[in-house]
């Protein structure tokens, strides 16, 4: 199993989001070029400056089945028993979450799974859109 510190520490500064289709946040990409200084009427900017684009992502889910055999609960016989039983099937299967998460996270991803750091940091040359932000328009 995979323990990943950057995987504590942001489901610790998890928020909720609110509902919806899709994931979305607002992305700050440049620095307004007007504003500033001016004296008395002096003629101030009023144009208004494209600054931000909106990132969007697909919710994602995962799945890992946890299955006990009639025969392991029979051979576990007792409520105490099952129970550890269940409790160690269930702890190995969020073992594999966990290590599967890990994998997606750090390596390059498609399908269904959630795009991974290695598409954030791509410079378009493997991920073109990462976002729904498409890299050759947004080159920043």
């Amino acid at each position: 199993m995979v323990d990943m510190p950057l995987f504590r520490r942001l489901w610790g500064k998890a928020r909720r989001i609110d509902g919806g289709k899709t994931i979305d946040k607002v992305v700050e990409y440049a620095l307004s070029t007007q504003g500033g200084a001016y004296s008395g009427l002096d003629t101030l900017d009023t144009a208004q400056e494209t600054t931000r684009t909106r990132a969007v992502w697909n919710f994602r889910q995962y799945h890992q089945p946890i299955v006990i055999s009639n025969i392991d609960v029979a051979k576990n016989g007792g409520e105490s028993a099952v129970f550890k039983l269940v409790a160690a099937d269930t702890e190995a299967a969020m073992n594999k979450m966990k290590d599967r998460f890990a994998d997606d996270l750090y390596t390059a991803q498609t399908g269904k799974t959630m795009e991974s750091l290695v598409d954030a940091v791509d410079d378009g040359t493997n991920v073109g859109t990462y976002a729904g932000i498409v890299r050759g328009t947004y080159t920043w």
